[in-house]
């Protein structure tokens, strides 16, 4: 039977945060040539318990989690402990790959994902950790390579268990380097022991955390998504950045409502005091969302006081601002749950597109084929009937000429029957008359 291998990489000592007796703790096996194997559809049976239940599965990952760190003073009961934990942690992350597997990693499927967790209960054991994030997406998009995916948006269709072998098999090196981050997380957070409290001030608002402004920095600030740039986007960014442009950055949270040695923040970004000259053209030339978080014409020197505050200024400006802020907590969660479902009812509709658009695409493939078939099986007919007609015509013209020498050959017999003495003239005449019976049986009397 086909196996997973799973690389479970190196974890950290727990030093001394332990008791005196502690020793070192990994999740997982210390070195790649002492891999553990999984079976695949082990991991996706408890990827379908946890998506029946949300909270179950988390409490049970809790507990795993409880259960392997206390083997620091229980180390008889580590194995089992450690393989329990390891196998619910790989289940989580099989959970949230395939996710975004078919349609990417892009900020559109996160977007609808995350809309598709929020009516199904919430995140599941707090999601992907934040110190791993860009490891995890780095981890799925080297499976979509290896399925043919060109860029992080493109949408592609894993139709069976093979497939999903095949590109976890290919993807490994970049699943054991996001594990490595992801077990590094785990135990930091077990070490230090920080929990991270919300600073939400409505649903889906967050109080401002920190402001400061700067020199524009592409890589930093924007995040930019360069499929999405033009040449001439990109030339007119760098120019600004070398010029000074300054940006105004706004942090709102921490948004991370379970323990977490890294907390999350929500991040607006305006033009500070004043935007940059050509804006109009810039954000009308910007077709495919090139600008990312700078997409904006608003330049502020202060950030607003809330997270949904700010988006509203961001994307719709000062008044839309002052509206968002008139709103109730009330009205605020239930735009939060309406835009969650509207974007849900996005991602099913646009899903469901794309697999109207990969069937059609795949009866005109199978339309095409069959007509090549039987344009192939015409040609074969053609070809037999014209081989059939060629024989035919050779037959005839045999038989024409064996005609025209038997025509010969009876005018000869004729001439001589003619000639012949009178003593052989019957015989003749016998001769003459059987080349004749022959000739009418072969030639048709010809």
């Amino acid at each position: 039977m086909n196996r997973l291998h799973l690389m479970l990489a190196l974890g950290l000592a727990l030093g001394a945060a332990l008791p005196a007796q502690a020793q070192t703790v990994w999740i997982g096996r210390p070195t790649i040539g002492d891999v553990m194997r999984h079976h695949l559809t082990e991991a996706i049976k408890l990827q379908q318990e946890a998506v029946r239940s949300k909270a179950e599965f988390s409490a049970q990952l809790a507990q795993a989690r409880r259960e392997f760190f206390d083997t620091a003073s229980k180390p008889e009961s580590r194995a089992p402990a450690e393989k329990r934990f390891a196998d619910l942690l790989y289940a989580k992350d099989i959970i949230y790959m395939t996710g975004l597997l078919n349609a990417g990693t892009g900020q559109e499927s996160k977007k609808h994902n995350a809309a598709f967790h929020f009516l199904t209960g919430g995140e599941i054991d707090g999601g992907i950790s934040p110190a791993a994030r860009t490891a995890f997406d780095a981890w799925i998009n080297a499976m979509r390579e290896s399925l043919g995916a060109r860029h992080p948006n493109q949408f592609i269709l894993v139709t069976n268990e093979g497939q999903l072998r095949a590109a976890l098999d290919a993807a490994a090196p970049a699943y054991a380097r996001y594990k490595q981050l992801r077990d590094q997380f785990e135990i930091d957070r077990f070490t230090t022991g920080k929990a991270v409290g919300m600073a939400r001030v409505a649903p889906g608002s967050f109080a401002l955390h920190e402001q400061q402004h700067g020199t524009l920095d592409l890589a930093a600030d924007m995040r930019l998504d360069l499929l999405g740039q033009t040449r001439p986007l990109r030339s007119q960014l760098a120019e600004l950045s070398r010029g000074g442009q300054q940006v105004l950055r706004c942090a709102y949270g921490p948004k991370a409502g379970y323990a977490d040695g890294t907390p999350q923040y929500e991040h607006v970004l305006f033009w500070f005091k004043q935007a940059p000259e050509g804006i109009e053209q810039m954000l009308s030339a910007d077709t495919a969302n090139g600008m990312a978080r700078l997409r904006t014409r608003v330049a502020r020197d202060k950030c607003p006081d809330t997270s949904s505050v700010a988006k509203a200024i961001w994307s719709g400006g000062e008044a839309a601002g002052r509206a968002q802020a008139a709103k109730t907590p009330q009205q605020l969660g239930d735009e939060q749950r309406a835009a969650a479902q509207a974007a849900s009812a996005e991602w099913r509709a646009a899903n469901a597109a794309r697999n109207a658009a990969q069937a059609e695409r795949m009866q005109a493939q199978q339309a095409a084929a069959e007509q090549a078939r039987q344009a192939e099986r015409d040609a074969m007919e053609q070809r037999k009937q014209a081989q059939i007609d060629a024989n035919a015509a050779r037959l005839q013209g045999n038989v024409q000429r064996q005609c025209a020498d038997a025509r010969a050959r009876l005018e000869t017999a004729r001439a001589q029957a003619a000639a012949a003495p009178p003593h052989l003239a019957e015989r003749h005449q016998a001769r003459l008359q059987a080349m004749e019976r022959a000739q009418a049986q072969r030639c048709g009397g010809a």
